[in-house]
């Protein structure tokens, strides 16, 4: 497995690893890292409470992920309910154009 590095002074680095623990759920990757299981590579929202408490620290201090793409499933665009669409709508401003 490998993961892409982007450092906040402009280099880049690819990372290959063995993972013990693979698994889609953000919660169950930093709390098995906060049971010293191992390294995980977090989004900041998923992992914001356990480095202010102390329970995960960065190891990797001044590089992140690089930009990718983000997806918005939902049902259909018939009856989409207006916050819905403002939601949708807001996330399209906010995120860049890649």
């Amino acid at each position: 497995m490998t993961w892409a590095l982007e450092h906040e002074g402009g280099g880049t680095h690819v990372l290959r690893h063995e993972p013990r623990m693979t698994c889609a759920d953000y919660a169950a990757l930093c709390d098995a890292a906060a049971d010293s299981l191992g390294v995980a590579f977090l989004p900041d929202h998923a992992c914001t409470g356990s480095i202010a408490s102390g329970k995960l620290v960065r190891v990797f201090d001044g590089w992140r992920s690089r930009d990718g793409i983000v997806h918005i499933v939902f049902t259909t665009r018939r009856g989409l309910p207006p916050a819905v669409r403002a939601l949708i709508d807001q996330l399209a401003r906010e995120f860049p154009a890649l």
